[in-house]
C-alpha cells in the first residue's frame, strides 16, 4: 500500500472537511461491511471523495 505524507497545512483542511454527498471522512476502525455501503453509495450516485483513518467531528465534541 503506497503511504502519502501530507503537509500540515494539507491536514488541517482534511480535519476541516464538512461531511456531505461528496465528501465522506470514516474512522481507522470501521468494519469492512460498513465501509462496502459507503463505497456502494459513491458508486450509485456521482461519486466522491472517502477519506479513512478521521474520526467523525460528532464523535469528538
Amino acid at each position: 500500500m503506497e503511504v502519502i505524507k501530507i503537509t500540515k497545512k494539507e491536514a488541517s483542511h482534511l480535519l476541516d472537511l464538512s461531511e456531505d454527498h461528496f465528501n465522506d471522512v470514516k474512522s481507522r476502525r470501521i468494519k469492512p461491511n460498513k465501509l462496502q455501503e459507503t463505497f456502494v453509495a459513491f458508486a450509485n450516485s456521482d461519486g466522491g471523495d472517502l477519506y479513512i483513518g478521521i474520526e467523525d467531528k460528532s464523535i469528538n465534541t
